[in-house]
């Protein structure tokens, strides 16, 4: 079974801005139909956008609703089914990279040279490591096909 996107009918009753979301949740939907999901996931999701759809596209609620049912659905992806967008890790690890890495070598550096102007300096070598750390895991969920094909 399949997850059902939204049809044509309901996005022609969209405004602009709440179009571009959907279309946005629509691609998210396409690219988690090309692998495989557990079939209760997928029940669950079908009856949630299906509450979505019946909400009225003259509501100015329904954007906040597309985008809060977007973060929701990309996170199940995530947790349930170990599927990943493009660059997912990449993100999580650049600020893990600054906070874990990065300042403690900061401190360390203006320790050593007893000048605590060199602290900041920590910040851009834990930037580049958790970037490089990051994109090494994305390849591996690449290489392993558990990564969503959508922007």
């Amino acid at each position: 079974m399949k997850i059902s996107q939204f049809p044509e009918s309901f996005l022609s009753k969209l405004g602009q801005k709440t179009l571009k979301e959907v279309e946005k949740l629509n691609q998210l939907i396409s690219a988690a139909n090309q692998h495989d999901v557990r079939e209760d996931l997928v029940a669950k999701w079908n009856g949630k956008f299906e509450e979505l759809r019946s909400i009225s596209a003259e509501d100015k609620a329904l954007s906040k609703q597309v985008n809060s049912t977007f973060s929701a659905f990309l996170k199940d992806l995530n947790t349930q089914a170990g599927l990943y967008s493009p660059q997912h890790f990449q993100t999580l690890w650049m600020g893990i990279g600054m906070a874990a890495f990065g300042i403690p070598f900061g401190v360390a550096f203006s320790a050593i040279l007893k000048n605590f102007a060199f602290i900041g300096i920590g910040i851009p070598i834990g930037l580049s490591l958790g970037i490089a750390i990051g994109a090494a895991k994305d390849n591996q969920i690449k290489k392993e096909g558990k990564l969503l094909d959508f922007k």
